[in-house]
């Protein structure tokens, strides 16, 4: 058994952390500038859950996402996530961190 935990924290520096478990766990990460990203996932797939905010702006700042599965010893996707930035997300086994990434803002 896997398990995914993703801290997200607000621009108030307000830190929120969320916890999965799963047989199996895959993550896509990528650069985005659309600071409507969440809007638009929310309207392409309405089961995708949605962790950490944006602020709706025109800016063209550049940042990274990632498309989190989880899956049950079925191969059954329990959760689709997307994690917006600012996030350290962690996957475990055992309690021993076996892989790591990260959702934040280009410098």
């Amino acid at each position: 058994m896997l398990t995914l935990k993703v801290v997200t924290t607000d621009l108030d520096g307000q830190t929120q952390t969320h916890i999965l478990n799963g047989d199996s766990i895959t993550h896509k990460e990528y650069f985005s500038s659309d600071h409507c990203i969440a809007t638009k996932a929310r309207e392409n797939n309405s089961t995708s859950w949605i962790i950490g905010n944006m602020i709706e702006t025109s800016s063209t700042q550049k940042f990274t996402v990632s498309e989190v599965k989880v899956y049950d010893e079925d191969r059954y996707c329990k959760n689709d996530l997307l994690v917006l930035p600012k996030a350290e997300c962690y996957i475990t086994e055992n309690g021993k961190t076996v892989d790591t990434f990260f959702c934040q803002f280009e410098q």
